[in-house]
């Protein structure tokens, strides 16, 4: 979502009161109206970026010049700034500062180093319908859980692994989906499991991390990563701070490296369950780990990518990315890529963590750990609705597709072929609503080749896929939201 929009307020429709006290009105009345009072259009930039934008500026009952805006590019619609200050021709807000003169408005938002120049106007851009798709193929198979599942599913020698809500860890036939076993692990699962030659290995919101064995998920040690005591809010209503997600185990030389509720990366013997080491840091970790030669990358809810040896956990770089990361860092050549709550996509070099390039995404939460193929990233977002294609070089854009959900997961790239699963609601106020879909698009252009939508539910604020599709080879799986494993062939 845009953490931007969020500290101002949700994005909602204007709305006007009818009544006024008879002393606002006249101080109304009275108010001599201020250049820069009315509607104004035009782009808004990021270096060779610029996103179709729009400014409203009128007073309130309390004589104070409010600014609305309008971001289509965000679905974004009537957000409100703060009551505009002015000062020698200048009004500010909430890092706009705005000069009218004549019929031209331009302006800059410091923090994300955005300039507009607008035009005064009779409407504002609004957001474009989107996209029609083609309806999806029938699932091949379905698998009911019973209970909503938030994780990714992982597939391994024809099994498919996936828990829910209800802490139950589900082993599924991939061809057939029937079930082969499943066993309660005692908490919420959030995160996608490990899968290693011995095992399987993955964490429940308890805290605790857990060895399974594969054949039937009898339980071969656990051990307590901390942070049990971590609230973890799940996205509802106007709630700007949500938590849906669990790191998997990165398992490499029988070492799990995995970070916890309370903030700590950690090295555990895959055999034993024991510590070798634990490097702490200041926010939640709820991204995948990433592993370099030598080295172990953890990207945590302070903003912070760390880079550790994988030997003793010692710090060799970290590098601050202005907002909450919850997605995992991948590697592209020699470059790190991740994304986080700033807005930014952002691409370090792998040996020493310094910055390479850094793609703004117009205010919207970057909650997908980007996919690389042949130099090329292709990752979702949150409040866009859209998955892009970006050249992992440079960043710029191949190509953009809308697909009206939060794409909050990894694409999954079969053969020609991208799956992006979203998330979605009807309790949120830009029109239309993001929908929560299986989306299939062509990996060279984007375009949409068929959609599967999922309904929204009463009992629950979302609706659709929060994990990322896995697949077996001919098919691609996917768990909802509403407890139901699908695959598409």
């Amino acid at each position: 979502m845009l953490p931007f929009v969020a500290a101002m307020s949700r994005p909602f429709p204007l709305r006007r009161r009818c009544v006024f006290g008879f002393a606002a009105l006249a101080s109304l009345l009275s108010a001599a109206p201020e250049p820069i009072e009315g509607k104004w259009t035009g782009v808004l930039r990021h270096g060779a970026d610029v996103a179709d934008f729009g400014l409203e500026i009128n007073r309130n009952e309390k004589n104070e010049l409010i600014a609305r805006f309008n971001l289509p590019a965000g679905h974004v619609v009537g957000a409100t700034l703060a009551p505009l200050a002015s000062k020698d021709g200048h009004y500010t807000a909430q890092g706009f500062d705005l000069t009218a003169a004549g019929d031209t408005l331009s302006g800059t938002f410091a923090p994300s180093q955005l300039s507009f120049e607008l035009q005064r106007a009779d409407t504002l851009p609004v957001p474009s319908p989107p996209p029609p798709a083609p309806t999806a193929p029938a699932p091949e198979w379905t698998y009911a859980g019973g209970q909503p599942f938030w994780a990714t599913p992982v597939v391994r020698a024809g099994i498919a692994y996936v828990g829910d809500e209800a802490g139950v860890l589900h082993a599924v036939r991939a061809d057939t989906g029937a079930l082969v076993w499943k066993v309660d692990l005692g908490a919420a699962i959030y995160g996608a499991a490990a899968i290693g030659p011995d095992g399987i290995y993955l964490v429940s919101d308890d805290g605790v991390l857990h060895a399974l064995e594969i054949k039937d998920g009898r339980e071969r040690w656990r051990t307590d990563l901390g942070g049990r005591e971590m609230p973890r809010g799940l996205p509802a209503g106007n709630s700007a701070d949500f938590d849906y997600r669990a790191p998997a185990p990165v398992l490499a030389d029988s070492v799990l490296y995995i970070g916890s509720a309370d903030g700590a990366c950690h090295a555990i013997d895959a055999k034993t369950g024991a510590s070798r080491w634990r490097f702490s840091t200041r926010g939640k970790i709820r991204a995948d780990a990433l592993l370099l030669p030598g080295r172990v990358v953890f990207a945590s809810h302070d903003g912070h990518v760390y880079a550790l040896n994988r030997a003793d956990g010692a710090l060799a770089w970290q590098f601050d990315t202005g907002g909450v990361i919850n997605s995992a860092p991948v590697l592209a050549a020699d470059l790190v890529i991740v994304g986080s709550r700033s807005a930014f996509i952002h691409a370090l070099r792998a040996d020493d963590g310094q910055a390479v390039w850094r793609r703004f995404q117009w205010f919207s939460w970057v909650e997908s750990p980007p996919v690389v193929e042949n130099r090329i990233l292709y990752v979702g977002s949150s409040d866009n609705r859209t998955v892009r294609a970006l050249d992992a070089s440079t960043g710029a854009t191949r190509w953009s597709t809308d697909v009206n959900g939060w794409a909050w997961a990894a694409p999954l790239i079969v053969g020609e072929t991208i799956y992006a699963s979203s998330a979605g609601t009807s309790d949120y106020s830009p029109n239309p609503a993001p929908e929560g879909s299986l989306t299939a698009l062509d990996k060279r252009t984007g375009r949409i080749l068929w959609r599967f939508r999922t309904e929204p539910r009463k009992d629950r604020y979302l609706h659709g896929f929060s994990g990322a599709p896995a697949s077996d080879g001919p098919r691609a799986i996917v768990a909802g939201l509403d407890g139901i494993l699908r695959a598409f062939r």
